[in-house]
């Protein structure tokens, strides 16, 4: 098809045309407008007319037409000439600009990150570099510091360092070398010199961004591969806060709790409303996340697959690792199961409830952080042991490795397994405090019924104070032996005196069997005349005591205190409390331990004038124990949370009150670990108190 526009510029214009067009004269200039009809290999022209098919012969007769010589030839039109231009990029790519959208969340560790598809700031391409800025979204704790100790351009080294930097001279280059500098994502961070360079006095920090500006990178390579002045960008990112060593990992409960004080979740570590993780020793790269999680949809992802962690949503948002702990935080026998036709149901959920497969996807650090899979399944070969089928996928934001991956999945998918084995049961206002999560001993049931422990997975308060407890099997040695804690607590007793007395005794109290290596621990409540008095001695069959630990509570004169004595002979003895002065209540309750290396590890106490739950917190060591001892001045009950009651006197008919202990064993060291009593009911005169100690043993 000839191109008639140039034919017409080459051939030419009538100048009364031109003429009226200069003027402005349109109107004028229309009746000069030329038309080029070709006709026999030649051009005719004419002024607003129209040829209308007319041969050659027609058209040379006519006085309309004009005969304008041979037509040009495609060789003799102007050439047209392509205006150079500078390098752009991908306008696709620029529409991905971080305006709108969601950024990436870095909680490390160590790991790789890409940056924004597009910089938010330029590209600016000039003399064969090109400078921008681009933002590798924001951390989890913008207080902190980080480093970066790789850059890749697309997809190629860069820069590295082994010691992680923020400049150009912290590392060695790999190709050409350029300017840069790396903003750690802080709430204090200046400007980069290309936005104050480009935009004066108008400059953004873009806070809390993590941003690596480049300047005069060379981008011929770029343009040759990809077509793009611009690399896509990536960078090995190390938080090295409070001089952390990135290349060990994150610990995970850390990760979490990062992730929830941060301010895009705004939670604390205070109750009530607060996030709170408890003995978590797992061991991530890094936890990325560019989806829409709320920390409470992170917490189940995390633990669906780590299932030795417990979400407990009480006061607080809790994560707890009790590792191979088992011991209960609720325990209920045949005396605090409401009976029914049926109080205990044990139910099989259907195998088909279980997938066959369950697929596990995380970032995987030696596959170029790359979301990679991990599958478990039960196997048919050589026979068919299971009705499960169907695939389960999960994707979780962990940067882990393919060993802990794979497993990661199997686990969960044993425990899954494991957890179709169900128990349902009602109990009275002992087991208020209940949460999904908690753990709970059934002991002495049913003959031929374990004392077995199971996870709490749903509970329903109804009226009466009556709760309705659901749970599912744990895959742990889960067996609630005798010695955990009966073989520790060995009695109590509980004395009331009209008129007061500043000494009692307890004769022949039972003490356990004897060894030489015994230690007899008394946790005591006393009610005291007047406040400011206190416990000046205490002998166990004829031992002198030493105190742990005691709390106190004016103007009521409450005593809650816990005593120990090495005593290694005799099955029973006289426990004799002293005191400054007089007082009219007093429980006492006795645990005993064996042990050669036994001490004093921890202590806390706690009091409140208020009906609300008081708790202390205390480390307890490895195989260690802690002993706790509660007391209300007068009237009600209430309940122990991680820690198991040895025994409790509630209005009896020598005293008024609560008078209460309670046990923890651990099996693995517990920092911080936290024991509860929480009033439930009939409470008249609101004093609580509450001293515990833990125990080398």
């Amino acid at each position: 098809m000839p191109d008639w526009q140039a034919i017409a510029n080459a051939m030419g214009t009538d100048p009364r045309y031109e003429e009226a067009a200069a003027r402005g004269d349109w109107r004028t200039a229309s009746f000069y407008e030329t038309y080029y009809y070709p006709a026999g290999g030649g051009w005719y022209s004419d002024a607003a007319s129209y040829a209308g098919g007319k041969t050659v012969e027609q058209m040379a007769a006519s006085g309309h037409f004009e005969y304008r010589g041979t037509a040009p030839t495609a060789a003799s039109l102007p050439t047209l000439q392509a205006t150079p231009v500078t390098p752009t990029f991908d306008p696709k790519i620029e529409a991905n600009a971080l305006y709108g959208k969601a950024m990436g969340l870095y909680t490390g560790g160590y790991a790789r990150m890409g940056a924004s598809p597009a910089p938010i700031v330029g590209p600016y391409i000039h003399d064969g570099v090109v400078d921008f800025i681009v933002s590798f979204g924001v951390p989890s704790n913008p207080e902190g510091d980080r480093k970066i100790y790789a850059i890749y351009l697309d997809n190629e080294l860069a820069w590295s360092s082994s010691g992680g930097g923020t400049l150009p001279a912290d590392g060695t280059f790999a190709a050409e070398a350029f300017d840069f500098i790396f903003k750690p994502g802080t709430l204090t961070q200046s400007a980069c010199s290309l936005e104050t360079a480009k935009y004066p006095g108008d400059e953004i920090a873009y806070r809390p961004q993590m941003l690596l500006q480049i300047i005069g990178v060379p981008y011929a390579r770029f343009m040759e591969r990809t077509g793009k002045p611009v690399p896509y960008v990536a960078c090995d990112i190390g938080d090295v806060s409070n001089g952390a060593d990135p290349s060990d990992g994150i610990n995970l409960g850390l990760a979490l709790e990062r992730i929830a004080y941060s301010p895009w979740c705004g939670y604390d570590n205070l109750s009530p409303g607060g996030f709170k993780t408890d003995g978590v020793t797992d061991i991530v790269d890094a936890i990325l996340i560019k989806d829409n999680f709320t920390i409470i949809d992170l917490c189940k992802n995390v633990t669906g697959e780590y299932r030795n962690l417990d979400l407990l949503l009480s006061d607080m948002v809790r994560v707890k690792d009790r590792g191979s702990i088992v011991t209960p935080d609720f325990v209920f026998d045949r005396d605090t199961i409401i009976g029914k036709d049926q109080p205990v149901s044990v139910a099989r959920a259907n195998a088909t409830a279980q997938r066959r497969e369950h697929e596990l996807i995380a970032i995987d650090p030696d596959q170029d952080y790359t979301a990679v899979p991990s599958l478990s399944k039960i196997p048919r070969d050589p026979m068919v042991i299971s009705a499960a089928v169907g695939k389960e996928t999960v994707t979780t934001p962990l940067v882990i490795d393919a060993n802990t991956r794979q497993a990661l999945a199997t686990f969960s998918q044993n425990y899954q397994e494991n957890a179709r084995r169900k128990v349902a049961f009602s109990v009275r206002a002992i087991g208020y405090e209940i949460e999904p999560g908690d753990l709970f001993a059934l002991t002495d049931i049913a003959e031929g019924f374990d004392n077995e422990v199971f996870k709490c997975t749903q509970t329903t308060h109804g009226a009466n104070w009556i709760v309705e407890v659901e749970g599912e099997a744990i895959l742990r040695c889960s067996i609630f032996g005798d010695s955990i804690p009966a073989s520790n607590f060995v009695e109590c007793y509980n004395q009331g005196f009209d008129p007061s007395v500043t000494t009692t005794t307890f004769a022949n109290a039972d003490l356990g069997e004897a060894d030489a290596n015994r230690k007899i621990i008394v946790a005591i409540e006393l009610t005291m005349i007047s406040a400011g008095q206190t416990i000046t001695g205490v002998t166990v069959n004829g031992v002198a005591a030493t105190q742990a630990v005691v709390a106190s509570l004016g103007p009521a004169g409450a005593l809650a205190a816990v005593w120990y004595a090495a005593v290694p002979s005799g099955a029973n003895g006289a426990v004799v409390v002293n005191t400054s002065g007089s007082f009219n209540q007093c429980a006492i309750h006795i645990y005993r331990v064996v042990s050669t290396s036994f001490a004093v590890y921890d202590s806390d106490t706690e009091s409140a004038l208020t009906f609300s739950s008081i708790d202390v917190m205390l480390d307890v060591p490895a195989n260690g124990i802690a002993i706790a001892s509660g007391m209300a001045r007068q009237g009600g009950t209430f309940s122990w949370s991680h820690a198991t009651e040895g025994c409790s006197f509630s209005n009896d008919l020598q005293t008024v009150g609560m008078k209460s202990s309670a046990l923890h064993l651990a099996t693995a060291a517990e920092p911080n670990w936290t024991i509860t009593i929480t009033p439930t009911a009939g409470f008249g005169y609101d004093y609580f108190i509450l001293s515990a100690a833990s125990f080398t043993i």
